[in-house]
């Protein structure tokens, strides 16, 4: 996210056209998003892990089916961040494309 976002910062300094300027500000926008929510996703499971193995070591590998259910949950929010954040990545390498 950090390329993207340099890549960004080049194309405002050398562009500075309003179409240009609305595109680069629902950019920087879609990424702060992001970057939050990748920051929360990754709070949470860092404490459902610590959950998971709390309960493995009190109950001779069994956990409560909570646990795996946030687990599962989990795993399937990275999923969709994931392919949401690859559509954004290829919208913007095109608007990259025609501005550089």
């Amino acid at each position: 996210m950090d390329f993207l976002e340099e890549r960004l910062e080049e194309i405002a300094a050398d562009n500075t056209g309003k179409a240009v300027s609305k595109k680069v500000e629902h950019f920087q926008n879609q990424f702060i998003i992001h970057r939050d929510y990748l920051d929360g996703l990754k709070h949470r499971i860092h404490e459902n892990m610590k959950v998971l193995q709390y309960e493995m070591a009190g109950s001779d590998g069994h956990v409560n089916r909570d646990a795996v259910a946030i687990y599962n949950q989990l795993a399937e929010d990275y999923f969709t961040e994931d392919q949401l954040f690859m559509a954004l990545r290829h919208e913007f390498n095109r608007f990259a494309a025609e501005w550089m």
